[in-house]
């Protein structure tokens, strides 16, 4: 990787004011270090090309992952479907079973008071039966379903990835509600988010198809969904609710304990775990299992300054957080607030990446190595070391953002009762 050149000013060196003259050359740059940087150099190096093996890892997981769930719901819908089949079928056997009841009962009826039973002898009974007994006239149309096209019916499209160092956004719709809108999170193809304190709205990636769910817990603080279970989650400061999507059913789950009675503030959910966090200062994050809601494990991880302000999952390997810090200022008087960008090991909270002075709001998990994070006037992509890679600033004021499938970004803006639903695209 290096080899001895020619004399010149290590680079490093040259940034720290110091004049030290750069003896190897790093063959990938070509530049010239002292013996001392060298070392620094191809270690860095060294963890660029780890990172580097780690997102392919990641890509080829996730690669794997969509291949499945893609299965999974070819397997849902032939199973939707079979099952039309045989609904539709029992129905019209079904049918078929009551023409025959209405036939023998006309029948009956004709027989019955249709003829002077006080004259009737057995041959006149058997014409009378051979007069009135008429063959049931059914008949079976099915063309309908003859002229399926079933090669349409269902079809795999190739997605475009988004090249997110070029996104753009296109508005689609917006809406306004007369309550302040507090917690948002979303499925595939469905947005929740709480009208007020006394509603939740569930509705499409255009805003307009709307189901409304009485709520009588108080504010909402934070929602995250649960796919394998088909469920959403919302917690409020004391409690944490299961909302199901099909039923629209709302269940208080009883096992879920607060710590020393602490206030909830934010959550997220993947797979089979559950983490709440708290917005009180050295609050842990609290692991959930699921598939029966039981405690797993208590972190400790924030100081007597900190609290976590968002989590987000990002694989099944890392966990990104936000923790907002507090501090006096050197006079003594002034409390300084700030906020502190984190990507954790998710199997140990091992910090592995720690990005200071954070200035946004909330952030949203887009790929290996991009979030979409939310200022107060603008949308920014960032890459894994925090670098701004794109900027968004459309003149509005915004105040929270959340992911609807993945080209679908619905922002809440700066009054808190207005959303607005743009199309990603680059």
């Amino acid at each position: 990787m290096a080899t001895e050149t020619h004399f010149s000013l290590c680079p490093t060196c040259k940034t720290l004011n110091k004049k030290t003259f750069g003896i190897i050359q790093c063959n990938d740059c070509k530049k010239k270090f002292c013996s001392h940087h060298i070392i620094a150099h191809e270690d860095e190096i060294q963890r660029h090309l780890a990172r580097v093996f780690t997102d392919f890892t990641y890509t080829k997981h996730d690669t794997a992952q969509i291949d499945d769930d893609i299965l999974l719901e070819i397997d849902q819908w032939e199973k939707r479907n079979i099952e039309r089949i045989r609904q539709t079928a029992e129905k019209a056997r079904e049918r078929i079973e009551e023409l025959r009841k209405e036939a023998r009962k006309e029948t009956t009826h004709k027989l019955i008071y249709g003829m002077d039973v006080k004259a009737a002898d057995s041959e006149c009974l058997v014409n009378r039966i051979e007069k009135i007994k008429l063959p049931l006239q059914i008949r079976l149309d099915s063309a309908q379903s003859d002229h399926i096209d079933w090669s349409t019916m269902i079809t795999i499209h190739k997605n475009t990835p988004l090249n997110f160092d070029q996104l753009k956004l296109r508005q689609i719709n917006s809406f306004s509600s007369r309550k302040k809108i507090f917690a948002m999170a979303c499925t595939d193809n469905l947005l929740l988010y709480s009208d007020g304190d006394e509603k939740l709205r569930l509705v499409d990636r255009t805003g307009t198809r709307k189901m409304i769910v009485e709520w009588h817990n108080g504010e909402t603080k934070d929602m995250c969904w649960v796919s394998h279970l088909n469920q959403f989650i919302v917690i409020t400061t004391k409690q944490v609710f299961i909302v199901e999507v099909e039923s629209l059913m709302i269940n208080c789950l009883v096992h879920v304990k607060r710590a020393d009675r602490r206030e909830f503030g934010t959550c997220d959910c993947d797979d089979q775990t559950l983490l709440l966090g708290y917005r009180e200062v050295q609050s842990p994050l609290d692991e959930y299992r699921t598939s029966d809601w039981k405690f797993v494990k208590r972190w400790q991880l924030f100081s007597t300054s900190e609290y976590v302000k968002c989590i987000r999952f990002m694989n099944q390997y890392q966990l990104a957080v936000m923790v907002t810090q507090y501090a006096q200022s050197s006079d003594g008087y002034t409390l300084l607030v700030q906020n502190t960008f984190q990507i954790r090991n998710r199997s140990t909270m091992k910090l592995l990446k720690k990005i200071e002075n954070f200035k946004f709001t909330n952030f949203i998990y887009l790929s290996i190595n991009r979030y979409l994070v939310v200022k107060r006037d603008a949308l920014v992509t960032l890459d894994e070391n925090g670098n701004i890679r794109k900027n968004l600033s459309y003149g509005k004021q915004y105040r929270y953002a959340v992911l609807l499938g993945e080209d679908c970004l619905i922002i809440k803006t700066e009054n808190d009762r207005t959303l607005e639903f743009y199309e990603m695209y680059s």
